[in-house]
């Protein structure tokens, strides 16, 4: 009497489960994931059992990607899983050969015409406060004794004058100083992102 003893095929031994949604890690846009990452398989399965993506996954861009993964027993039977393959879009990343910041021609046609006008009236406060604290006494001497030769030296008038020329300085620094953060202050208004912005909106809209 012949006894036929059963064999069941390798897919019928074996149960292949989708890993859960918070056991997945997500790739990098068209970064290739690897099929093993998707599913559990159970601790008996052969060695020898290939496990692949029945079709090519597509990661050019983000989201959840539906996909197949196929294991292949040494048998040849076969286990069809189906799984998702989370993507995420990779941070920007610069080029080192360019700058991240804003160059000259980046900047709007009023912000420039600031900087330089900022430049100019920031000279001119410099080289006020700097004219405002030079005094030579050498002329202021010769004044004195030219007014004294001629009989018109006026003893309290040179007095007010030297207290003046004592604030003089002072004066001269604040003006230069006021003018200096004027200036900056309209700069960083012009030169602001949202300056820039509404101001390319306007444009925008006049077109």
């Amino acid at each position: 009497m012949e006894v036929v003893i059963p064999v069941k095929d390798d897919s019928d031994s074996y149960t292949p489960t989708p890993k859960p949604a918070d056991q997945l890690t997500p790739i990098k846009v068209n970064d290739t994931p690897d099929p093993k990452d998707y599913i559990n398989l159970p601790a008996d399965v052969p060695a020898d059992a290939k496990v692949t993506f029945k079709d090519r996954v597509d990661t050019s861009a983000e989201g959840d990607k539906d996909a197949t993964v196929v294991v292949t027993y040494p048998d040849g039977t076969t286990d069809e899983i189906e799984v998702k393959v989370p993507v995420e879009r990779k941070p920007a990343v610069p080029n080192p050969g360019t700058s991240t910041g804003s160059s000259w021609k980046d900047l709007s046609e009023k912000c420039r015409g600031s900087i330089i006008g900022t430049s100019v009236l920031g000279g001119l406060g410099l080289l006020l406060g700097l004219i405002s604290q030079i005094r030579i006494p050498a002329i202021e001497n010769a004044n004195t004794e030219i007014q004294k030769r001629l009989g018109i030296f006026n003893p309290q008038a040179a007095g007010r004058a030297q207290e003046f020329n004592q604030t003089l300085p002072l004066i001269g620094g604040a003006l230069g100083t006021l003018v200096a953060l004027i200036a900056i202050g309209t700069t960083a208004g012009l030169c602001a992102p949202d300056a820039k912005n509404s101001s390319e909106g306007r444009s925008g809209s006049s077109d």
